[in-house]
């Protein structure tokens, strides 16, 4: 599939339903009807939007307020957008560079060849972009000067139509050809390297360097992930939706040291762990058409933030990792006297988890007494419901769970609970815990000297009476 610059920016398809986890979504519908493409994070807090359809920049806060800026330039079609070196914003526009400050300042720097794509901050403190029409790699510095690089094209070769870029661990820039079909390199000398996916015509696009030192990208025409290491070693891991059709677009490091990314034709946020784990989380569509998500970025909250071009909105998707801990009190559990669970429920971020629920199911052997939650409150006698509310980052909660032993002496009972939220929980092997422990002989109370010497004189006293007579 060949997409030219203008078109790729509204291609959907119809989604495809698979059974996803929930979460926690909030969207912003935006002032202009057009949808928005690129999003980055700026040094002011908010997140900055382009509406290429719309010739604007947005400003959103995380709060949801929204500031639009008209470019100077009618129809200059702006794609992409980054947070640069010298405290302002860089996009791409069709024949131009753009730069806007926090206050909305805008100014443009033409560069010599058409269709600007992505673009990013480069090793030597220079933005770096792609030409998608022209097949070159530009560089513009922070005073205005530009300077491009001609991408090789060997024997066979497609045309490159370069698109994302994104700074390597290894001081080189990695971009994305995405009619080419090639993972390519180039150092800030302009020496460029190109390396093959294994899926042919798989037309890769957004690309990000990962948490683990290697570059992760998205195949939108190959239904895949992609990784490759700064040897050029490359690895897919297929999404759970198919292949082809689907169209991942872009793809970002998450605050959870996953890989987060938008499948704009399957109307889904997916997130892929560095060992290929994949989530994919379903949006909400508008009827009759799709939500389109196209850009993603973590924002300054913790939050993963993502662009809806055919919606239009801007959308907040909210992380947390909720785990659940418990121990046990006395143990051994004495027949028939109290032993109580203790539950430590933790939210490690890095968003607030809301909905917070505790379910402990009454095991057998151990007969339910109470129920005690530091927030919240809890229910049930068989199974324990235990409504926490809200959990911000760092915050914890605990529950007591009181039962009565009733088990046989010498057998072993396990307790289980888990937790749950509304939110995106990012880690959910730790949203169970267990604790065991061996029912013992019912307890004999223990007695004072005192107590002890005025018992044996009351069995004594008979006895002495008895003898008197």
């Amino acid at each position: 599939m060949t997409l030219n610059r203008a078109t790729r920016a509204v291609f959907f398809l119809i989604a495809v339903s698979i059974t996803t986890p929930a979460f926690s979504l909030n969207e912003f519908p935006i002032p202009s009807p057009n949808g928005a493409q690129g999003i980055a994070k700026g040094p002011d807090g908010a997140l900055w939007v382009v509406e290429q359809f719309g010739n604007k920049i947005l400003r959103i806060t995380t709060g949801g307020a929204i500031t639009e800026f008209i470019l100077p330039t009618p129809r200059s079609g702006p794609l992409f957008i980054t947070a640069g070196p010298d405290g302002a914003l860089w996009f791409t526009e069709d024949d131009k560079i753009g730069r806007i400050t926090t206050a909305g300042a805008i100014t443009e720097f033409a560069v010599p060849h058409a269709g600007a794509d992505g673009i990013t901050v480069g090793p030597d403190n220079a933005l770096w972009f792609t030409e998608f029409g022209a097949n070159k790699i530009g560089r513009i510095t922070t005073a205005g000067s530009v300077t491009e690089f001609n991408i090789p094209v060997s024997s066979g070769d497609g045309t490159p139509n370069p698109s994302g870029i994104a700074t390597g661990p290894d001081g080189a820039l990695w971009f994305t050809e995405s009619s080419g079909s090639r993972i390519g390199r180039i150092t800030t000398a302009g020496v460029v390297t190109k390396f093959s996916p294994p899926t042919p015509f798989s037309s890769p696009q957004g690309i990000t360097s990962g948490p683990d030192g290697a570059l992760w990208f998205v195949e939108s025409n190959g239904g895949r992930i992609g990784r490759i290491t700064t040897a050029g070693a490359i690895t897919e891991f297929s999404l759970p939706n198919g292949h082809g059709g689907l169209f991942a677009f872009h793809i970002t490091t998450g605050p959870d040291g996953a890989l987060w990314f938008t499948e704009t034709g399957a109307d889904k946020i997916g997130r892929i762990t560095t060992s290929g784990a994949i989530t994919t989380f379903d949006l909400p569509n508008i009827p009759g058409k799709n939500s389109g998500p196209f850009d993603i970025v973590t924002g300054p909250d913790g939050a993963l933030w993502f662009t809806e071009e055919v919606a239009p909105r801007i959308g907040q998707l909210v992380l947390a990792d909720l785990a659940i801990a418990e121990t046990v009190n006395p143990t051994p559990a004495a027949q028939f006297n109290t032993t109580t669970f203790t539950l430590t429920v933790t939210n490690n971020g890095p968003g607030p988890a809301t909905g917070v629920t505790v379910l402990d199911v009454v095991p057998p052997g151990f007969s339910f007494l109470s129920a005690t939650a530091s927030q919240g409150s809890c229910s049930g006698t068989s199974t324990i419901t235990c409504s926490l509310g809200t959990l911000s980052p760092s915050a914890g909660a605990t529950i007591a769970v009181a039962f009565t032993a009733t088990g046989t002496p010498g057998s072993q009972v396990t307790n289980t609970a888990t937790v749950s939220t509304n939110d995106a929980d990012t880690v959910t092997a730790n949203n169970s815990a267990t604790a065991s422990v061996t029912i013992a002989s019912p307890s004999i109370p223990a007695m004072s000297f005192a107590w002890l010497a005025i018992l044996a004189a009351a069995l004594a006293a008979p006895a002495m009476s008895r003898l008197a007579r």
